[in-house]
This record gives C-alpha cells, structure tokens and sequence, in this order.
C-alpha cells in the first residue's frame, strides 16, 4: 500500500504539472500484470484510482508490451 500511495502521489503531481505545459497529453500509471491482476482489483484502490481519476497502462514486463489501457 505505502508503493501505491508513493504512485499516486507522484503521478497527481505529475499530471497537475503536466497540464500547465502540455494540457493535451495523456498521463498513464504503468502497472504490471499481475500487480493489476491482485492488488488493482482490491475494492478501496478501484474506489481510489476512480476518485483521483487515474488511467492506468496494464503492462505485462516479460514481453515489454502494454496488455490494456484503462481509462
């Protein structure tokens, strides 16, 4: 949970940065397959990426391919 909440962090700030420069870009949280597979389906951090709207690069690190975009 503390990674997770370091991600958020980060990623909020980011995309707060990210807008004044460049309003047109997308940002993406990369997360792995099985992290996504395990600790994204818990109901609180599917509760949390929607309240801080966060679109997320499912990606599987074996084959360095995004696998699903979520938005």
């Amino acid at each position: 949970m503390f990674e997770f909440y370091l991600a958020v962090g980060q990623f909020i700030n980011y995309r707060f940065l990210l807008n004044k420069v460049e309003a047109d870009r997308e940002l993406y949280l990369g997360v792995p397959v099985e992290t996504y597979e395990t600790f994204f389906r818990r109901e609180t951090v599917r509760e949390m990426t929607q309240a801080y709207r966060l679109k997320i690069a499912v990606y599987n690190p074996d084959l360095e391919a995004i696998e699903q975009w979520i938005e």
